[in-house]
């Protein structure tokens, strides 16, 4: 019995030692200087607005839409030379605004008021540049879900005098973008593009439940410095 458990110990530490050499190898064999000092490199963060132009607008008769910018931030994670991972969110507002109706049996104006906060995970690649280059075409790609919140109110709407939140619904998303980013210093950069944005909500947010259109940003990008 003695001689089975020295055994079986003995065999249980050759075993350990053996698979603590082979991460010990994995760590340092499965990623170069080079490999480490790119994806390092292409570390960062950055704020971006423009427009999103949607292609549903439920305003009808005498009712009128008001879309503001879309803002957006992101934190950048290299990935390799030309691949980054990004991790996006956004907040987009749409008031659609109803007057009232006079005579017998009129309505009264009213307001309602959606806001729309996507968040995306993106690949975004680098084609033909190194994190070394100051000016960098790319494409991206990601998806993501969104929360959409919306409000009906006579007056105030979401952030008015009157009313509130009656409405919280989750939606998924996909967002496709081109552009490019110059940098101007060691740390910061400019970048601008186009993007196509599609939104599913599973019900009516605000009288729609399909939220797609192009659009075009501008921002500001922060590379970390170590």
């Amino acid at each position: 019995m003695f001689r089975r458990i020295a055994a079986a110990g003995l065999a249980g530490f050759m075993f350990s030692v053996h698979a603590d050499a082979q991460v010990t190898t994995s760590r340092t064999t499965t990623e170069s200087k080079a490999e480490a000092d790119a994806r390092m490199a292409r570390r960062g963060a950055g704020v971006t607005v423009g427009l999103w132009s949607l292609v549903d607008d439920p305003a009808t008769g005498s009712s009128t839409t008001t879309d503001s910018p879309i803002a957006e931030g992101y934190f950048r994670k290299g990935l390799d030379r030309h691949l980054a991972l990004e991790t996006t969110a956004g907040v987009w507002r749409r008031v659609i605004e109803k007057p009232a109706t006079g005579g017998l049996g009129g309505t009264p104006a009213g307001k309602t008021t959606a806001i729309l906060i996507p968040q995306m995970t993106s690949i975004k690649l680098y084609p033909f540049t190194g994190p070394t280059n100051t000016f960098e075409p790319f494409i991206s790609a990601g998806l993501g879900i969104t929360l959409g919140l919306q409000s009906e109110s006579g007056s105030g709407g979401l952030f008015g005098s009157s009313g509130g939140v009656s409405n919280l619904l989750p939606a998924v998303g996909a967002s496709f973008a081109t552009g490019f980013e110059w940098r101007f210093s060691q740390a910061f950069g400019l970048a601008a593009g186009g993007h196509y944005t599609y939104i599913q909500f599973f019900e009516d947010l605000a009288g729609e439940r399909l939220y797609r259109g192009t659009g075009a940003r501008v921002g500001m990008t922060y590379r970390f410095q170590y």
